[in-house]
């Protein structure tokens, strides 16, 4: 829901907004799954095809997996067997 208008994130919480953007352009990764699943409550990750970094950031993920994929954009699931919400590494 964020990537419709990321500014009602900013103005609802700024921070987590800056966590999300700093996501977005690959500069989380080490994070990721914990901004993701504990501070964004998100089983389920849409990346475009545009945010090559984001997408990056992803596939490092263990504990997400792609379930779809097409000409606009991956979708990204928690694993089954992921804790949820995960717990930092």
């Amino acid at each position: 829901i964020v990537g419709l208008d990321p500014t009602f994130m900013y103005k609802y919480d700024a921070a987590l907004y800056q966590r999300w953007a700093q996501l977005t352009m690959g500069q989380r990764s080490a994070d990721a799954t914990s901004i993701m699943t504990q501070d964004l409550h998100s089983r389920t990750v849409v990346v475009t095809k545009d945010h090559q970094a984001f997408r990056q950031t992803m596939e490092a993920q263990q504990s997400f997996t792609v379930v779809y994929e097409d000409a606009d954009a991956w979708i990204y699931q928690l694993k089954a067997d992921a804790t949820w919400p995960a717990q930092p590494n």
